[in-house]
């Protein structure tokens, strides 16, 4: 029991606080195809609080066979369980619902009555906003009626109600989700509502009563407001660091720690060789995550197609060699890629459907990979993704009839949280391609050319993820053809820039409004001879920057521009790559204070390859560790910069490290699993059995036999053992003070039990004296012999 000790206190200590679930299912009695208070008679989905508040799954299949369900939920409350009972109602009109087979004489809750204290409501007649609508469910906006807005009087059903999947999903099963709070912990609660199905039909209902989780161990649940419980440098109270994250989970990036405008923009080093292997590498694209740089791209050094995979750091440092992504593939082409604070989302072509798989950090895989394609069409490429907290967002064409803008949902976990919206349907027009994304923290902007008549413009459109489409805006129109648009969102609008060819090809931009509208005049940001193309746009926190290829040299190059909040041209266009051939098409990420750019070039011989380089700006040194914010990661912290050693104060240190900022591999983690780290003390860390120099065993007792002749020694494990089962040694001496010449060993090393036996006895008139050591496999593992009454340590020889 005593070696189990050190175990129990891992436990009791490290253990994260876990999640109490349960499920109940119930089935709907008849009659069908009408509104009906869910049974809390005979599936009584009572549950006690455990926390403030609870997190409730609804789930249910969307067709019975081929029938289509068509469920509706309406009027779900949380109430104290005493309250629901003292506050049932029959509603007016709905007798049906509680005569045989249903269940009799139960009715449902009024929760209009005086002194009704439900901890949740929303009757859904106006909006769905506390719930997360996963898996195919939807806010039914009125198709359907809704239940009784008022069960005194019933007949009121105008509105709407949350619908459990629409007949086009096909046979699916549909999901929703809510947290609700300001639950008391010890009171039963209940859930109630009202149900609308046409068919016998089961739903599950899973209660998570204490929902809130702090991974990242920084102190913070998700519940508490930690916007990245991946991360332990991102919670509330956090000090920002210049790094192009929101490190205080405000809402803001970089707030009061940069200089957000590029007023000073410089190139850091040379452009780095990504690729350097034969045949083609193209179509680049790349995320921040708060650390480094993720760049994909298209590869063809195998004599196929496919997605590759690296990191680089803000020093401009190759973390490691690539990685495919997909393996062999003969058709992956035009990835993107998404960082969701702990993962990377990647969407790309690949056989005529658009695959999303997640990855991590290092570009291993996570789960399989998820094909999203309309089935009513084909040829599906050049997907984009983004991550909006809470889940992925996806957006491609496909041949559909003609070609045709799609939209989906995917959880965190990769599972499809939507169907496949659609964003247009310009029935025998084949010219809506190259969609992208962005998110404003409530909706999706989408942008994409389109059909304008007699040539492509470009268009916007806002997809509500609970609602779907909010409409469409034509941003140009000017029948010269616009194309390759690409999206930002400020805070409080979007900016938006494309290629244009009304005069030369040419980049432009236009600032739309939060609501889906044009504002402000259109801006013409390139003007120089020669073309300009594939724009790409980044939302510094003041500023536009925007990146492009353009050939105005004769040779084409990767240039750089700034466009001010209010939409206006600010300094001259910079030239930001010089070497001969071909730079271009520049996919860019601003990381606080300097930008990543990865690039298609071949300037080497003629093979194409993908390139990186970095733009700072401004860029400053506040912690005086010599590396500014333009090659920095955490600006706060001296100690810690690309590279830099280890030491002990509590963070990874190495920007450059696997997983930083995680202090996971480095001499701040626990690497076997013993609550003791490399700074903590632990003498070997890759062995859980030791950690450290044991101490003084304790409560020695001595028996002697007369007649055996033999003595037996019994002894308590040292309150510190320094591992799990320490070894001991005991020493006999003839003097009292000397434990070293005047010692025998009676046992050395002797394993873990606090036992020892004596078969040698004193002659006539002599006295034995004994001690006992713990000792183990540190390195410094042989424990204190003894303390004296003065504290003195008293030595003892060497064993055997």
């Amino acid at each position: 029991m005593k070696k189990l000790l050190p175990l129990l206190l891992l436990l009791a200590g490290t253990a994260p606080t876990q999640a109490l679930e349960f499920s109940k299912t119930i089935d709907r009695r008849f009659p069908a195809f009408m509104y009906c208070p869910i049974d809390n008679q005979s599936f009584d989905l009572t549950f006690t609080a455990e926390s403030d508040r609870v997190r409730i799954r609804i789930s249910g299949a969307n067709y019975a066979g081929t029938e289509w369900l068509q469920q509706r939920l309406d009027n779900m409350v949380v109430v104290e369980k005493a309250v629901f009972d003292a506050n049932r109602i029959l509603t007016p009109g709905f007798e049906d619902c509680y005569i045989s087979p249903g269940p009799a004489n139960y009715p449902g809750y009024n929760w209009t009555a005086a002194g009704t204290t439900e901890k949740f409501l929303d009757l859904f007649d106006a909006n769905a906003s506390a719930w997360d609508l996963t898996n195919f469910g939807f806010y039914d906006n009125g198709t359907f009626a809704s239940a009784p807005r008022n069960p005194v009087t019933g007949g009121d059903r105008t509105g709407g109600a949350l619908a459990l999947g629409r007949q086009t999903d096909g046979s699916v099963n549909v999901s929703t989700d809510f947290t609700v709070t300001g639950l008391t912990p010890g009171q039963l609660y209940v859930l109630t509502g009202w149900w609308y199905v046409n068919a016998l039909t089961p739903l599950t209902v899973t209660f998570n009563t204490n929902p809130c989780t702090d991974a990242d161990g920084d102190g913070v649940t998700d519940c508490g407001g930690d916007c990245n419980d991946r991360d332990p440098k991102i919670y509330p109270g956090a000090a920002e660091v210049c790094e192009g994250r929101d490190n205080d989970c405000d809402g803001s990036v970089d707030e009061g720690t940069c200089d957000k405008t590029c007023d000073v923009p410089a190139k850091q080093g040379g452009d780095l060789r990504i690729t350097t292997a034969d045949f083609l590498s193209e179509r680049p694209a790349i995320a921040w995550n708060g650390v480094d740089y993720a760049l994909v791209w298209k590869d063809s050094r195998n004599g196929d197609q496919e997605i590759w995979f690296t990191r680089v750091t803000p020093s401009g440092t190759k973390v490691f060699p690539e990685v495919s992504l997909t393996g062999a593939c003969s058709d992956c082409v035009n990835p993107k890629i998404a960082w969701n604070g702990a993962e990377y989302g990647v969407v790309w072509s690949q056989g005529g459907a658009i695959q999303f798989r997640r990855f991590d950090r290092n570009g291993a895989p996570i789960g399989a990979a998820l094909p999203l394609n309309d089935p009513a069409g084909f040829s599906a490429d050049d997907s984009d993704i983004v991550w909006t907290g809470s889940e992925f967002g996806v957006v491609w064409n496909q041949w559909i009839n003609a070609i045709e803008i799609r939209f989906a949902r995917l959880a965190r976990d990769g599972a499809l949280k939507s169907r496949l919206l659609p964003v247009t349907d310009n029935s025998g027009f084949g010219g809506n391609a190259h969609p992208r994304l962005a998110w404003n923290g409530t909706v999706y902007g989408i942008a994409w050319e389109g059909d304008g008549g007699t040539n492509q413009e470009i268009f916007f459109a806002r997809m509500d993820p609970r609602q779907g489409l909010l409409g469409k805006t034509q941003i140009t129109n000017h029948g010269s053809g616009a194309f390759r648009p690409h999206l930002a969102w400020t805070g409080t609008e979007w900016g938006l820039v494309w290629e244009d060819n009304r005069t030369f090809t040419e980049i432009y931009f236009q600032r739309v409004t939060a609501a889906g509208a044009e504002t402000g005049a259109e801006l013409r940001v390139t003007t120089a001879s020669g073309v300009s193309k594939e724009p790409s746009l980044s939302w510094t926190g003041s500023e536009y920057g925007v990146f492009w290829g353009d050939d105005r040299t004769g040779d084409p190059e990767i240039w750089f521009g700034r466009i001010t909040s209010a939409g206006a041209k600010v300094g001259v266009d910079q030239q930001i790559t010089t070497a001969a051939g071909t730079s271009q098409q520049p996919a860019a990420a601003y990381a606080g204070s300097k930008y990543g750019v990865a690039f298609n070039d071949d300037r080497f011989e003629f093979d194409q390859e993908i390139l990186f380089l970095r733009l700072g700006c401004d860029c400053t040194d506040a912690d005086l560790d010599g590396r500014t914010t333009c090659v920095e990661c955490d600006d706060a912290r001296a100690a810690v910069y690309p590279g830099a050693a280890q030491v002990c104060d509590g963070f990874n240190n190495d920007c450059n490290d696997a997983a930083w900022p995680l202090p996971t591999g480095t001499n701040e983690a626990d690497g076997d699993g013993d609550t003791f780290s490399a700074c903590s003390g632990d003498c070997n860390d890759a062995n859980a059995a030791i950690w450290g120099t044991p101490g003084e065993a304790r409560s020695l007792v001595l028996y002697h036999s007369k007649l055996s002749g033999a003595t037996t020694l019994e002894w308590t494990a040292p309150s510190s053992p320094g591992g799990t089962a320490p070894a001991y040694d005991t020493l006999r001496s003839t003097v009292p003070n000397n434990f070293t010449s005047s010692a025998t060993c009676v046992e050395s090393n002797d394993a873990s039990n606090t036992a020892a036996a004596d078969a040698t006895a004193p002659g006539p008139g002599g006295r034995f004296f004994y001690l006992v050591r713990a000792e183990n496999a540190c390195p410094s593992g042989q424990g204190v012999l003894h303390r004296d009454s003065t504290g003195a340590t008293v030595t003892g020889r060497a064993c055997p």
